[in-house]
């Protein structure tokens, strides 16, 4: 609503001073002036964004004026000759017809073509045609009979505009862009009649004002850009404070006092081993707890870190019945931190829980043309994927999302009642990191 108003107010004031232009004596310079200082800003807006398209159809407008300007309004007759000041404008005068047309169309995201459509640019055509092949004195004779033509195709973009305004904010102030390009076409049509052009004061007012107020929507709509970048930095700082909620819970209390009695026990039979446990546990536990912290991608091999620092514990722990196998035939990429190591924790975790013998888990990644892919296996026991989902569905969802939102990757995990589960996360190679 406040967006609404502050463009209402600006549009207002221009409205206001074109009319006193128009009433009053009006220096032409300022009207090259600010125009000149709106495509600058255009063009500012066409570098650092995408898809600007529209930006930069209406910033051609504004260098066709420009140079209409310049010829008709201020060059001295003496260097350029009247005759050519006239067809400069008027080619121009209906160039800008059709680039408004094409603005309309993208601004306003119309894909469909109607007849109207096939008609208007009929005209445009019949139009540059005419202006191309008559001779200047016959030309002269009938431009208003031409610049009517020119005023209808106007007015057909004025309702094209007007029927295509749904719920988006900016789009009353497109049409009232298009409404005043319609009325200064009106006035020098019917209120200036005139066979020399150097005496219209409409065309540059009616430059300037259309180039303050789209100056004034993209000011907004680049503020409003600015905002909807803040409010998702902050809306991902509560993801990542959620993702770091959820991975501390993940840290199950008998996990750790298990460490610490295998620490204790260490202490008397071998106190280098526990030494190195406690150096192990606390990293797995400073990984863990600085995850908010952490940067949003990290190196493979300092996943793996992680992984193996964990792996430590468990083998300390659970001695031969815990057993990894490695076949890393590619390491140097990209991963969010802590995606491969919960995978891990899951096969282990099933496998100690319900199988005598312990468990092998296989860690490998290797590629093709198209994707990384790392492989996280196990012979456990297996589950079905039906029941475990309520139990695994967080931490595995968490893990897909990052995933695919740092990478474009996936996460695929398959599992068979006394066969194992394998996890394999595929990671596309033409994603920008």
């Amino acid at each position: 609503m406040k967006k609404k108003i502050s463009l209402t107010i600006v549009c207002t004031l221009t409205i206001i001073l074109m009319i006193l232009f128009t009433i009053f004596s009006f220096n032409k310079m300022v009207a090259l002036g600010f125009i000149s200082f709106a495509i600058i800003f255009q063009l500012f807006n066409i570098a650092f964004q995408k898809n600007r398209q529209e930006t930069f159809l209406f910033t051609l407008i504004l260098l066709i004026s420009i140079i209409n300007i310049y010829l008709n309004h201020v060059m001295p007759d003496t260097i350029v000759s009247n005759k050519t000041c006239f067809y400069v404008f008027h080619i121009s005068y209906y160039l800008v017809t059709l680039l408004v047309y094409l603005f309309v169309r993208k601004t306003y995201q119309i894909i469909k073509f109607t007849l109207f459509d096939t008609l208007f640019l009929f005209i445009c055509i019949v139009l540059f045609l005419l202006i191309t092949i008559l001779p200047f004195n016959i030309l002269k004779e009938n431009i208003n009979f031409i610049n009517f033509f020119n005023l209808g195709s106007v007015l057909f973009i004025v309702l094209l505009s007007l029927f295509e305004i749904k719920k988006k904010d900016f789009y009353p102030f497109i049409s009232l862009i298009i409404i005043i390009i319609f009325i200064g076409n009106l006035i020098d049509l019917i209120l200036i009649p005139r066979t020399v052009i150097t005496t219209s004061y409409i065309y540059p007012i009616v430059a300037m004002g259309i180039a303050f107020i789209y100056s004034a929507i993209e000011f907004q709509a680049s503020s409003e850009k600015l905002v909807t970048a803040d409010e998702l930095v902050s809306l991902n700082e509560k993801i990542r404070d959620t993702e770091f909620a959820f991975l501390n819970s993940q840290i199950q209390s008998h996990f750790i006092y298990n460490t610490l009695n295998s620490v204790q026990a260490l202490t008397i039979s071998d106190p280098q081993k526990a030494a190195e446990l406690i150096e192990d546990f606390s990293s797995y536990l400073r990984t863990r707890l600085e995850f908010n912290q952490m940067p949003l991608l990290i190196e493979f091999t300092d996943e793996l870190n992680h992984i193996r620092t964990y792996l430590n514990i468990e083998q300390t722990r659970f001695g031969e019945r815990v057993n990894v196998e490695y076949n890393i035939t590619i390491g140097e990429f990209m991963i969010p931190p802590l995606t491969i190591q919960p995978l891990v924790e899951n096969a282990i975790k099933h496998g100690l829980s319900n199988k005598i013998e312990g468990v092998t888990v296989y860690i490998s990644t290797y590629e093709d043309d198209k994707n990384i892919y790392i492989e996280v296996k196990d012979d456990g026991v297996g589950f079905d994927k039906a029941s475990e989902e309520a139990a695994q569905g967080v931490g595995t969802k968490n893990i897909t999302n990052r995933l695919s939102l740092h990478l474009n990757a996936s996460l695929n995990v398959a599992s068979s009642i006394n066969e194992g589960t394998i996890s394999i996360i595929t990671i596309p190679k033409n994603k920008k990191m």
